[in-house]
């Protein structure tokens, strides 16, 4: 019980000590209080049963908060619960799913981080459906967050060019989120973003892979560019070398 009312507390052993706005002469007011009790914790515990929280690792968050709406599609089903730095180098974010969709959510639904099409400067979690069936996801199930490219060969349904302009939007997007970083950071981002991507083509069609290189690493390179001039201006143009080798490998898968 909390109370916070201290009004009629007195020294201990006092004979005037009480517990306020308790009469014990009034039970039946003191029984409805317990019975009002009784039912917000049960409602509260209603609330909590029809949430699916998810725990998803994701590598970057960017720009995302708390708060962010998750999508399916393009129907909101909840909102980023929480995001903790784990000390393995990784961030875990909380989805909590609205119940009325958690057996949408599945083993075969992917999760990626993406610009909210609605709001403005802010970003949401997408979830991808593979596959369709599987087992639902438990409450409290632990998955990984996907990357634009594992989600545009996933989701590879329709008209390919259909995925490589989504891919597009997502390189926009990143070159966006990296403006924000230090030079080292960028370089990091930059390096990690490339070896995504070549082991993207590696497993793609030729036809992909062609619609990749015409169309995807020229975005890459202008962002390698960019970074460049930077590090060209502080005399570290030498820390381009390993973005440079990615580059040409890329090229040639």
């Amino acid at each position: 019980m909390v109370i916070t009312d201290f009004s009629g507390y007195h020294a201990r052993g006092s004979k005037t000590n009480r517990i306020p706005w308790i009469k014990l002469k009034r039970p039946m007011r003191y029984i409805g209080m317990l019975f009002f009790i009784l039912l917000w914790t049960m409602a509260a515990f209603a609330s909590q049963s029809t949430v699916l929280n998810v725990h998803v690792r994701f590598e970057q968050v960017f720009r995302l908060q708390q708060g962010d709406r998750v999508l399916n599609a393009a129907q909101p089903i909840g909102y980023v619960k929480m995001i903790a730095y784990l000390p393995e180098g990784y961030f875990n974010v909380t989805l909590a799913v609205d119940g009325g969709f958690a057996s949408d959510i599945s083993e075969y639904s992917r999760f990626v981080i993406v610009n909210d099409p609605w709001v403005n400067d802010r970003k949401a979690i997408r979830v991808v459906q593979t596959r369709e069936g599987g087992n639902p996801l438990k409450n409290g199930a632990w998955v990984e967050g996907s990357d634009k490219y594992s989600v545009f060969f996933d989701d590879m349904k329709g008209d390919i060019q259909d995925g490589v302009d989504d891919l597009k939007k997502g390189m926009n997007e990143f070159s966006e989120e990296i403006q924000g970083l230090s030079e080292n950071e960028k370089v990091k981002a930059l390096k990690k973003e490339m070896e995504r991507l070549a082991e993207a083509m590696r497993d793609a069609s030729k036809e992909i892979q062609e619609k990749l290189r015409k169309e995807i690493l020229p975005l890459l390179k202008q962002d390698l560019e960019k970074l460049r001039e930077q590090l060209r201006k502080f005399g570290r143009e030498e820390e381009m070398k390993p973005l440079d080798e990615e580059m040409k490998k890329i090229s040639h898968v």
